[in-house]
């Protein structure tokens, strides 16, 4: 039998790579965690960056223009949630 460590992220967690708009300068992110919180992402056009211990709960904004507001719109992110970086 062979079993994937996580380490210490929680059983449900995992990763999440964002990746940057080819055809915009800047593509910006807020990650809205379920427990609370939030953390932003600004990648140049072409860029990816891995993201972990995103769990099924925790939810995305998007913008090209600058970090997304508080009331903008909010999509789960548990779709993308992968056992490792892509």
């Amino acid at each position: 039998m062979l079993a994937i460590s996580l380490g210490a992220l929680p059983a449900n967690a995992g990763y999440v790579t964002f990746r940057a708009g080819a055809n915009t300068p800047w593509t910006y992110w807020t990650i809205w965690y379920h427990t609370g919180g939030s953390s932003n992402l600004a990648l140049q056009a072409g860029q990816k960056q891995c993201q972990s211990q995103i769990e099924p709960g925790d939810t995305f904004s998007i913008s090209t223009t600058g970090i997304p507001a508080n009331n903008a719109p909010r999509y789960p992110l548990a779709p993308w949630i992968k056992n490792a970086c892509e």
